[in-house]
């Protein structure tokens, strides 16, 4: 897939990076951001979840996720993992903001989960 470049301050939906203290320049993305600022929430946590955290993590992303808020998590192992997927079960977007450089994907488990993300009108930055 391709590499998108893209300003935050051009960009409907990243232009709240714009009020951090040092913004970036440019950020990069595969797939395809929401077009406007839409309403989004970021669910992360352990990569061990307790059967309580699983539930709560599944619950709240398709919840939120129905009624069209964009669910943002970091793909890793646990509760991220479970919001993504959790999200896209329910025909929602969902946003993996990853900690190493574009395209890799870490952990390299979650390839498909990526591609799943970016397949269904998400995006991996």
């Amino acid at each position: 897939m391709k590499i998108n470049r893209i300003s935050p301050d051009k960009h409907k939906y990243l232009q709240i990076v714009s009020s951090i203290a040092k913004p970036p320049k440019s950020l990069y993305f595969i797939g395809k951001l929401p077009e406007a600022r839409v309403t989004s929430v970021a669910i992360v946590g352990t990569r061990k979840p307790s059967s309580y955290g699983k539930e709560v993590a599944s619950l709240l992303a398709s919840g939120l996720a129905k009624r069209g808020v964009v669910i943002v998590s970091g793909l890793a192992l646990g509760t991220d993992a479970i919001a993504h997927r959790s999200a896209l079960e329910v025909g929602g977007t969902t946003i993996a903001v990853l900690g190493n450089g574009l395209p890799a994907i870490y952990p390299s488990s979650h390839t498909a989960l990526a591609q799943q993300i970016t397949e269904n009108g998400g995006c991996r930055t």
